[in-house]
């Protein structure tokens, strides 16, 4: 038997040619290969021909070409370029139904953290119809890395009564400071909060990528200091030591008339006319005063302060 494929496109039928995208016309079997939308509707019959004691010739039935068009595929949503910690991108997909794949890709979002620092990274999305025929698209992105933050002038621990401003300095320039007792670049003790203490520097780099630097002090409280010992009045002439106990132990006493934590009140500086003779207990930086009378004498009104 011999066989030979005819065509018909609309112009009658014609033998099929064994080359471009036909093969095997004259078998049993017609090969077509990448079929154009073009070729869809086209007929397609063979004519099968006898040995030569048989040589009738018999035509197949018809049979019509359909090429179904690829599908159309587009995805949105993945940006040109993320900073490292930008949060998940999701993805669109049209049509929908499709598969994403690529370095970041988690399900239908992309994770530039996941990614990591580098690029271009290509996002393929693909798609296949329902017809089997498959279409696919790609775009690029870059992730870019965080600036490098940091910052100084900034010591382990203050205390809370401190009034002095420290000046900080942010590396690279041009960032903020905040946290407690924060005015601009200026962090003063007394204007924060007791216990641990957190002070961040923050900077946008010119890709709108964002770093943060904290380092987190203490800030303690001052000590509660009492004097104990001092009666409230003396007489002038008393050469009797007075023993002062303060406490917490292990501060200094200072004032007229004290030696060490003795008070002797022969040694008192005469006050001035209306003032207290002081004796003061001082312990880091607190210096809180403990005051008591003196005898009366001329031009002098007993008073307890």
């Amino acid at each position: 038997l011999s066989y030979q494929w005819q065509v018909n496109s609309g112009s009658g039928w014609s033998n099929v040619p064994n080359n471009g995208v036909y093969s095997n016309a004259t078998t049993s079997t017609l090969s077509i290969t990448a079929a154009g939308p073009a070729m869809s509707g086209n007929q397609y019959q063979c004519v099968v021909t006898g040995s030569i004691n048989c040589s009738v010739a018999t035509t197949s039935t018809s049979a019509v070409l359909i090429v179904n068009p690829l599908p159309t595929v587009t995805f949105s949503g993945l940006g040109s370029q993320y900073c490292l910690d930008a949060s998940l991108a999701p993805l669109t997909g049209v049509p929908a139904g499709g598969t994403f794949s690529g370095p970041g890709i988690l399900g239908n979002n992309f994770s530039a953290s996941t990614a990591g620092v580098g690029g271009p990274y290509t996002i393929l999305y693909e798609y296949t119809d329902g017809n089997g025929c498959y279409g696919s698209t790609t775009n690029t992105t870059t992730v870019l890395a965080l600036p490098v933050v940091s910052f100084s002038g900034l010591s382990t621990e203050y205390c809370i009564n401190d009034n002095t401003p420290v000046l900080l300095i942010g590396v690279p320039t041009g960032g903020t400071f905040t946290g407690p007792g924060i005015t601009g670049a200026l962090f003063t003790p007394s204007s924060s909060s007791l216990g641990n203490v957190s002070i961040t520097y923050t900077y946008t780099d010119a890709n709108g990528c964002t770093g943060h630097s904290i380092q987190t002090i203490v800030v303690h409280d001052v000590p509660a200091l009492t004097i104990s010992g001092l009666s409230p009045s003396y007489c002038e002439d008393d050469n009797t030591p007075v023993n002062l106990v303060g406490t917490p132990s292990g501060g200094t006493f200072s004032g007229p008339g004290v030696s060490g934590k003795f008070c002797r009140q022969p040694w008192l500086r005469r006050p001035a006319l209306g003032q207290p003779p002081s004796v003061v207990m001082s312990k880091r930086a607190r210096r809180p005063a403990m005051t008591r009378t003196c005898c009366p004498e001329a031009g002098y009104t007993p008073t307890f302060w």
